[in-house]
């Protein structure tokens, strides 16, 4: 048997690549057409529930016309913040759509962060108003920072982002 080779890329590996919003915008509303057009097998998330407010995902995914496909598997617990911890954390898991092996496990966070900051970016491009000055983000973590970075490349009109979080620290902080 012939061994199965798997590249393995941390999270500082992943963020090393230095992949543009810009980009990953482009790259989510191409993956959004794909759906839209029923060349993407994405089936309902299952999930497990450790706490009340915690979550387990498997989301997998196959895009048919790209012929790539795998699985992200991503928690998120926000009670992580208080352990100095993440409160979405994930992998991802890409299989070689001719024999199924897996060719890569990523850490997924980085990309989940800006692929979630992106797809709003998409639905600004064609729902919000062009002349769009203002903006309101509700949170002020990690979304918070990637939405108003992806849709500031969208609208560039954008001139006042008004931040809100229950947490009036995470707002101050977001500020500076």
């Amino acid at each position: 048997m012939n061994p199965i080779e798997i590249i393995y890329l941390s999270q500082k590996d992943v963020v090393a690549i230095n992949v543009e919003m810009e980009k990953v915008i482009g790259l989510v509303e191409k993956g959004l057409l794909e759906h839209g057009k029923s060349r993407v097998e994405n089936p309902p998330k299952p999930g497990i529930h450790a706490t009340h407010n915690s979550f387990i995902h498997a989301m997998p995914a196959y895009f048919k016309n790209l012929k790539i496909g795998g699985i992200k598997w991503v928690s998120g617990y926000p009670d992580n913040r208080k352990i100095g911890l993440p409160q979405i954390i994930g992998i991802i898991i890409l299989n070689d759509m001719r024999t199924g092996a897996p060719v890569c496990i990523m850490d997924g966070t980085w990309i989940t962060a800006v692929r979630t900051a992106a797809v709003s970016a998409v639905t600004a491009k064609y729902c919000a108003r062009k002349d769009a000055k203002v903006l309101g983000i509700i949170g002020a973590g990690v979304q918070g920072r990637q939405n108003l970075i992806a849709l500031k490349i969208v609208l560039p009109g954008l001139s006042n982002a008004r931040i809100y979080d229950i947490n009036p620290e995470a707002a101050m902080k977001y500020r500076d």
